[in-house]
């Protein structure tokens, strides 16, 4: 079918199935389609065999918050969603992957140095060459600090001297324009809908080895800002500061 229609790009959506019954409608009742497992083992998923290759893929996970956790947390119960990157180079080699995270659902956040450490280790699962990946990610307050276990008090979590994988050094760079844009979203109560405004900040993690760039945007609701910049000490550098240093 894809060879067929000489399609150029993809896009896939993960669904929680206790979320939505959208998947009743995407039944494929006349096995028309090849069934996949994208979180399997990487080691036993083989290249595809149709000899194409596409512009983009496009990947959604604003109504599957097992995949978005299993990729941003270290081991947890779906840990498997890190050969998500991998998989689909294999079943639909392409040169530029988009995963778009959901700025509502995922309520399990961890801090920032979590989420950066592990998407660098699911994008560079196989050793990826000439590849860029665009990653939009809504974090909030708690993913910028963490308890000290001393002293029993919230405190910022500081920027690492580097970003780093299997002992080697990525280059890192935050852009300095900030991105600003509305969604939709819970009030705090819980009992109606409204608008947030949300700023981001563009971070490029870069293995030059490779050719391989993760161009990846942290966004945070614009009110927060104030109470993150609080919790800074003068003789820290965190990563609240080197992603909104200007706000």
């Amino acid at each position: 079918m894809i060879k067929n229609w000489k399609v150029k790009s993809i896009g896939i959506k993960f669904i929680n199935e206790a979320r939505s019954m959208m998947q009743i409608n995407l039944e494929d009742v006349k096995n028309w389609m090849t069934k996949l497992k994208l979180n399997a083992p990487s080691e036993s998923v083989k290249k595809s065999k149709l000899n194409l290759k596409f512009e983009r893929v496009d990947v959604d996970l604003s109504d599957s918050e097992k995949c978005a956790i299993g990729i941003t947390h270290n081991k947890s119960d779906w840990d498997h969603y890190k050969n998500l990157i991998a998989n689909i180079r294999k079943e639909f080699p392409t040169d530029e992957i988009s995963i778009r995270f959901s700025h509502w659902m995922q309520k399990s956040q961890v801090d920032i140095q979590e989420v950066f450490n592990n998407i660098v280790k699911t994008v560079h699962k196989e050793e990826q060459k000439g590849l860029k990946v665009f990653i939009r990610y809504y974090a909030d307050v708690k993913s910028f600090s963490h308890l000290n276990p001393v002293t029993n008090e919230e405190e910022s979590i500081e920027f690492p001297s580097s970003i780093r994988f299997k002992s080697r050094q990525l280059d890192f760079s935050v852009e300095n324009h900030p991105m600003h844009f509305s969604v939709r979203g819970l009030s705090d109560d819980g009992n109606s809908f409204i608008e947030k405004k949300k700023v981001g900040r563009r971070c490029n993690i870069v293995d030059s080895r490779n050719n391989c760039i993760i161009h990846l945007d942290v966004f945070i609701n614009e009110k927060d800002i104030t109470a993150l910049k609080s919790m800074v000490k003068s003789n820290q550098i965190t990563f609240f500061q080197r992603l909104y240093r200007s706000e």
